[in-house]
């Protein structure tokens, strides 16, 4: 299983924060393409950025990790279905 997801990072709150410059979005079209989904979704992803733990908890049930890493504003994860 792999697994790429948002993640809340000091990245990604820098981010956030451009999202809401409206000149930073005219020049970096995926920036802009992000504050739109967010606009449109503002509250399941702040539900999902708001649960790390249950989230991490619930795949580790699932899958045993073979690499992890947080950076840059995501969560990825690479694991294999846990025996069991």
């Amino acid at each position: 299983m792999v697994i790429v997801e948002p993640w809340r990072t000091p990245f990604l709150s820098f981010v956030h924060f451009a999202c809401g410059i409206r000149a930073a979005r005219r020049l970096w079209p995926k920036l802009d393409a992000m504050a739109t989904m967010i606009e449109h979704e503002r509250s399941t992803y702040e539900q999902w950025l708001g649960q790390p733990d249950l989230i991490r908890r619930t795949v580790l049930r699932h899958f045993a990790p073979v690499r992890e890493k947080i950076g840059c504003g995501k969560w990825n994860f690479t694991g294999t279905p846990s025996k069991g």
